[in-house]
């Protein structure tokens, strides 16, 4: 088989190749063009161009006109399989682009859920803490609570204690 270089030739080559003459091109040109009414060729038919093609080789029948037609042919044809494989190519990178993306947006929605679960963690260990302190904030005030209530009735007991002693006195003096 023998390589895309060698069956289509680079298009500065195809620049090169002698165009037919004028005349007959025109005339194989005008013969087409009233048999089809000055259809655009983007509008006619496969058949319609297979005759198109047909008539032009009858028309320009000489070796060099259909020698300059082939290698016409033979670009275009390059130049299509040129388009398609950018085509093929263009295809392949935006699938892969679109698998990239669709891996990030998996990454993303996973470091969003790492993320809320860290959240929820510390949130969880804040209120605990707040729990833990507020615990603490009572157990200080119960034991302060119930260190003034000592002190409270140790100064009774005191005071008791000096007005028993102050009465045995008294009763002693008398």
């Amino acid at each position: 088989m023998s390589s895309l270089k060698e069956r289509f030739p680079p298009r500065e080559q195809h620049q090169a190749i002698a165009k037919p003459p004028a005349e007959q091109t025109s005339q194989a040109f005008q013969v087409i063009q009233v048999k089809y009414a000055r259809r655009s060729v983007d509008t006619m038919t496969p058949t319609e161009l297979s005759f198109v093609s047909a008539e032009s080789d009858i028309n320009l029948s000489s070796s060099p006109q259909k020698d300059d037609l082939e290698a016409e042919m033979r670009r275009f044809k390059l130049e299509l399989k040129q388009t398609m494989d950018m085509y093929s190519i263009a295809c392949k990178e935006a699938l892969t682009t679109k698998q990239k993306e669709m891996e990030l947006q998996c990454w993303k929605m996973e470091e969003e859920q790492r993320l809320e679960e860290a959240r929820l963690a510390e949130e969880k260990a804040l209120a605990l803490a707040e729990r833990e302190k507020a615990k603490s904030k009572a157990s200080i005030e119960h034991t302060e609570a119930v260190q003034s209530l000592a002190e409270n009735e140790a100064q009774k007991r005191i005071v008791a204690e000096m007005k028993a002693f102050k009465e045995s006195e008294e009763k002693n003096k008398t």
